[in-house]
């Protein structure tokens, strides 16, 4: 008669057997996949769309004259050698390039066949993810500013699209030694930098209202997003729904009313 003692110890004897004695221990892999980059957009998902035709892609602004004014003398005689007729001023036609952005990816047929943990698919997990790679090398290239601005396609080099910050011509707000853009091949220049500040936001937006603008969403980093939130003097009530249930602490800015309007 043959006896078998076993034991599972929870104390240490020489005679114990640990995972690091045996083989066949199975992975403890989980079968989900953390992306952990952000991937918002928020300026691509707030601008309008046009279908461009062509790669050169134009439109057309107009403007109003100066306000003056503007007194004349009751039956007034319109006719050809009594009064000076107003010069038409043309409108302007401004472009873009249309930039092309890319992203490659190669996979093996046995590396698709294979069990892989989190995905089934290599290729489509490849392909969504450089998709959300490439929203956001456009969000890069549509927020910033580029050395060269505008520029044409040449042979062997694609078009440069004229960003945002080089549309930016008037009404800008730069520190010391900043420069704004003065044609649409030249570069903004970045100032010193400075703490940013409710002054200078409403004095942005009071010569953007002044000059015929009406922004309705400002964009910022993370580390102004919560400047805005922690340092402007307009958020007055810290609490919310005291007595209706849990209260609720607000510490960031969802809309900003100023003087001319509201600001996502």
């Amino acid at each position: 008669m043959a006896t078998i003692l076993a034991q599972s110890a929870e104390y240490f004897s020489g005679e114990t057997t640990e995972t690091g004695d045996i083989k066949g221990v199975r992975e403890d892999l989980s079968d989900v996949i953390y992306n952990i980059s952000p991937t918002e957009t928020p300026f691509m998902s707030n601008i309008g769309r046009a279908k461009a035709t062509s790669t050169n892609h134009e439109w057309q602004t107009d403007a109003l004259a100066t306000a003056a004014s503007n007194i004349q003398a009751q039956g007034q005689d319109y006719s050809q050698g009594n009064v000076s007729f107003d010069a038409v001023v043309a409108t302007k036609r401004i472009q873009n390039y249309t930039q092309i952005s890319s992203k490659t990816v190669i996979i093996a047929g046995t590396t698709e066949a294979i069990l892989k943990a989190g995905r089934k698919s290599e290729l489509a997990y490849q392909v969504a993810k450089k998709g959300k790679e490439l929203k956001r090398d456009m969000e890069f290239v549509l927020t910033g500013h580029t050395p060269i601005g505008l520029a044409v396609a040449t042979s062997g080099t694609g078009a440069n699209l004229r960003g945002l910050e080089n549309w930016m011509s008037s009404n800008t707000s730069h520190g010391t030694s900043g420069t704004t853009v003065t044609t649409p091949t030249t570069d903004v220049t970045d100032g010193t930098q400075r703490n940013l500040t409710e002054d200078l936001v409403r004095g942005q937006i009071q010569a953007a209202w002044s000059a015929g603008g009406d922004p309705d969403c400002m964009l910022a980093g993370p580390v102004n997003k919560q400047n805005i939130s922690s340092q402007f003097a307009g958020i007055a009530t810290l609490y919310k729904d005291v007595n209706t249930g849990p209260a609720t602490i607000i510490g960031a800015s969802d809309i900003y009313v100023h003087d001319f309007g509201e600001l996502k």
